[in-house]
Parts: C-alpha cells; structure tokens; sequence
C-alpha cells in the first residue's frame, strides 16, 4: 500500500520558513514509513529563486518532478506555489534519477533507467517521467521507456511554465534543475494502479476528417496534399507564417488502433510544415477541434467523479493539459475548484498542469497501450 502525504508553500525567498512550513505539514516523524520519495511541482519562480534546491535539502528522501502553470494540493489554490507530494510505502520501493543533457539523441535515457535498476529489489512496476518540453515529439519519451522497461506503464508530465517559454520549463531532482534532461520516478513492489484518460469527444471536432498525406515524426508537412500551413491557415489557426489560437484548437487524430488523441502545434518551419508536440503519422485521419470553458469543467467533474467511484481510499494524481488551462479564460481556478469540490477531502490529491501527459489507454483487444497525450487530462489511482 502507498500513502501519500501533501504539503504546499507559498515562500519565494525565505527557505528556512518554507521548510519550516512544509515539514509540519507532512509530520514525517509520524508518517513516514520504510520507503519513500517526494515530487515536487512548481511555478518557474521556485527554481530561480533556489527554492526547489533549498527545499530538498531539507528532506530525508529523493526529490523528482518539474515546473507547471498550476498545482494544487487540498488546502491551497493560489497562482504561485510549490506542492510537494510524498508517497511512502512499507512494500512499494521507489528510485528516481534524472539523465544528463539530451542532446540529439535520448541515450542518457538508458543510463539512468538502468541506475535505477540497480537500486531496486525487483523489476519495476510502474514508471513516472517528468520529461523536458524540447522540439521533438513527446511519444519519442514514451517510446524509449517502452522499449527500456519492456511496456511498463507509465504516467507523467512533460515540464511547462505559465509563460511557457522552452528555456523555462525545468525538470528537476534532488535540487538539481534542467530544461533538457528527463526526471523518472520508478515504483518496485505492489503498486496495482488505475488509469483514467478523459480526451477530446466527437462533438468537439468542428472540421471534416482529413488525411496527414506527408510527415516525418513530429513534424506535419502535408494534409489532403496541401501544405500543412495552408491547412491550418484554413481554420485561422495559423496567420503570417506563426500559430494563432493552438492552445484551443488542437489536431485530433485518428490512430490506427481506434483511439483518438490530441497534437497541440508548436511553431512553424519557414517550408510552411508544422511541428507538433507528438509524432503524427502518415495516413491518420485528423480533424481540428475547439474546446472551451464548458467541456474542460464537465469532463474534469466527470473524470474525479469517476476516480473518487474506483479510488477506494486510495490516492488520487492528476494531470490536466495547459491547453485546458487557457481555455477556462479570466477563470484559470476553476478546474483546480471544481476538483477540489468532486473530491471534497475525501482523500489526498495531486493535481498539476502539463506542457503533455503520459498515460496508457486500452487497444482494441482492452490491453494497456503507453500514449503520449496532449489536451487531455489524465489520472493515476495509486
């Protein structure tokens, strides 16, 4: 069995104070038990400040995680925060690491899972990336951990600030903070998790199905042979060779196992090809959709329903996309409140925004399937 314990702080400057505060929160001379870790989610300003590093310093256990736009745990909706959610076990191993730089390609992936395995009694049994927002696709990540850990499940979050510039989004372990490395959590023991996947429904697509006639992995050249920038100049998403609107206007994708998932578009080359958050095969159906205020706070109180339904006492981690975020307008809380409202301290919570979100979702024959997601909102039963 994992217990999770929640803490939060609101201190930019004053470490001393921040631990102080978090500490008495957690009570860790009570709660602790033989195993334990801690994932820490926070606005940019923590990390410049040194206030992740100061933190971990102060705690008996590995720290992983990343920034995020939002983050709350019970007790706390505020712009500028930092939760740190521990989970400790008496029968749940864990081990975290984070890879050196990933530059052209994700070999250091392979080291660090193996550190890990050294680590742990047993095979892992469920893996948690924190993964760095870079310009190749995000299912590159999850394809890597697939092959690594032999299909393992996995949940996590790709790296995102509230102004979500590149060079700003940090992954961080242990107080060491980077933009171009990948944090991972791995779990050893009986950990048993429940997945939930909420992603965009058929009544949100506002276009015709179309076809991805020309792509190479992340990056979308043509649909219906016309210039991916010509396409979606068509929807106004894209104006003056620059993206206009993505965040609510994501592509929807039509994979060729049955399931449907969202790519959120990045930027433009000066070819007029689009890159994208995750790969985009050659010959997938792909619509356009628009989500908005309505549908993020319907599906968020649907989805914790659900998990509240299947959790059984257990703990409950959320992850919602940024996209998600902006599209609740002058009203950025009101997922975060109506979470809060379906759970209503039933049980200990985590809920972040996400720049991506790695969940696996059924195939057609019901088995489990590693995904990379954009615009959805996933959740993990621990």
């Amino acid at each position: 069995m994992i217990r999770m314990l929640t803490a939060y702080t609101e201190e930019l400057l004053d470490a001393e104070a921040a631990g102080t505060g978090i500490l008495a929160q957690l009570d860790l001379s009570q709660n602790l038990a033989a195993h334990a870790v801690g994932i820490i989610c926070c606005t940019t300003e923590f990390v410049e400040t040194g206030m992740v590093k100061a933190l971990c310093d102060q705690l008996p256990f590995d720290v992983v995680g990343c920034t995020t736009m939002g983050t709350t745990v019970q007790g706390v909706l505020r712009p500028l925060v930092l939760t740190l959610t521990v989970l400790t076990s008496e029968d749940v191993a864990f081990a975290a690491g984070i890879t050196g730089p990933l530059e052209g390609d994700l070999a250091s992936v392979d080291t660090l899972y193996e550190e890990l395995l050294k680590v742990l009694p047993e095979k892992p049994s469920l893996l948690m990336p924190f993964v760095p927002l870079l310009f190749i696709g995000g299912d590159e990540f999850v394809e890597k951990l697939d092959t690594l850990s032999g299909g393992l499940p996995l949940f996590g979050m790709l790296a995102i600030a509230q102004n979500p510039q590149v060079q700003r989004n940090y992954t961080l372990y242990n107080g060491t903070c980077k933009t171009n490395a990948l944090g991972l959590l791995a779990f050893s023991g009986p950990v048993d998790p429940l997945f939930l996947v909420s992603s965009i429904p058929q009544e949100y697509i506002i276009s015709l199905p179309a076809v991805v006639t020309a792509a190479d992995k992340n990056v979308l050249h043509r649909v219906n042979d016309m210039s991916a920038l010509e396409y979606l100049s068509s929807f106004g998403i894209a104006e003056n060779g620059t993206i206009e609107g993505s965040e609510t206007m994501p592509l929807v994708l039509e994979l060729s196992d049955g399931s449907r998932v969202a790519r959120a578009c990045i930027s433009i080359t000066p070819e007029g090809s689009v890159v994208c958050s995750g790969e985009v095969p050659v010959g997938v159906g792909l619509s356009i959709a628009s989500i908005d205020f309505d549908y993020v706070i319907k599906s968020i109180a649907a989805v914790t329903q659900k998990a509240v339904q299947q959790a059984q006492g257990r703990n409950i981690f959320m992850i919602s996309c940024g996209a998600r975020n902006f599209a609740l307008g002058p009203d950025p809380y009101a997922e975060m409140e109506k979470a809060a409202a379906c759970i209503q301290g039933s049980r200990p919570y985590h809920f972040s925004y996400s720049g991506g979100e790695i969940c696996p979702i059924p195939d057609r024959r019901g088995k489990l399937v590693n995904q990379f997601h954009n615009d959805a909102l996933i959740v993990c039963i621990l």
